[in-house]
């Protein structure tokens, strides 16, 4: 069974209540607001699969100390019992936008594994050196389509539009990396390019799943298994492996729809 926000397993909304008291404890009057984005949000939501996507707003960027302590805050709630993917940016990161936009720090499982390996380089900025992550900007786009503001100032008054060709370029940018790695995360390999090819398409902003069951109809029909496999798995449901040979060619035909698209309609034609 999928879930939104409303519907949400305890235990996640559990998760999601100490992240909050967290970022109240350590930040205070400092923070704007918390925002839910992603698959919680879209009403597809699966405690198996998906990542629990957060966003938190302050209005000053946090010296080196507090974002210290928040990041360790954060990253020790992922995977209690949902991983999560968040970042914090400061009012300044997003106004006014550029492309990419900055932001203060980074907690995912992919952040886990550096600190695990010792990486000293974390994703964490400085008032010098403000890192920047392409992903806001699709994500930011999503927040203010389908989001849920968890505490705060609304989001349409803290979040700005983004601009439809920083929006393709991020959805893009997240595309050409899934082609340099396509059985790295096969779920994702196959999902992601079906809403982008229906953005592409027809303008739409859609969840993983919802851009399978679109293009499960509009795929060759050998190539139907790839997705309907993909969307088994992503509910939950029993699924058969996917041949490496059906991926590639799957890619393959996904690079060429979505190429001859991204050229047929540039942003400034939308």
């Amino acid at each position: 069974m999928p879930y939104s926000w409303d519907t949400a397993p305890r235990d996640v909304r559990g998760q999601v209540g100490r992240i909050e008291a967290a970022l109240d404890r350590l930040l205070g009057e400092n923070l704007v607001g918390l925002y839910l984005h992603g698959s919680l949000s879209m009403g597809c939501f699966n405690p198996r699969r998906s990542d629990l996507d957060l966003l938190a707003v302050t209005h000053r960027p946090l010296d080196a100390e507090t974002q210290g302590r928040v990041f360790d805050a954060l990253l020790a709630e992922s995977r209690a019992p949902i991983p999560l993917e968040m970042s914090v940016l400061a009012w300044s990161d997003l106004h006014p936008w550029r492309y990419p936009p900055p932001y203060d720090l980074h907690v995912s499982e992919f952040v886990r594994d550096r600190v695990q390996r010792g990486d000293s380089n974390l994703p964490l900025s400085t008032p010098s050196e403000r890192r920047r992550d392409v992903d806001l900007a699709a994500h930011i786009t999503h927040l203010r389509d389908r989001g849920v503001r968890l505490r705060g100032a609304p989001i349409a008054d803290v979040f700005p539009a983004i601009p439809l060709e920083d929006y393709r370029a991020s959805i893009l940018g997240d595309y050409e990396d899934i082609l340099e790695n396509l059985t790295g995360n096969p779920l994702y390999s196959v999902l992601n390019p079906c809403r982008v090819w229906r953005h592409l398409q027809e303008g739409t902003l859609s969840s993983k799943e919802e851009g399978g069951v679109w293009a499960l109809s509009r795929v060759p029909a050998d190539l139907r298994g790839v997705v309907a496999n993909a969307l088994a798995e992503y509910r939950g449901d029993h699924f058969a492996p996917v041949a490496g040979a059906d991926l590639a060619r799957y890619a393959d035909f996904m690079a060429r729809r979505i190429t001859a698209l991204h050229r047929e309609r540039p942003p400034e034609e939308n």
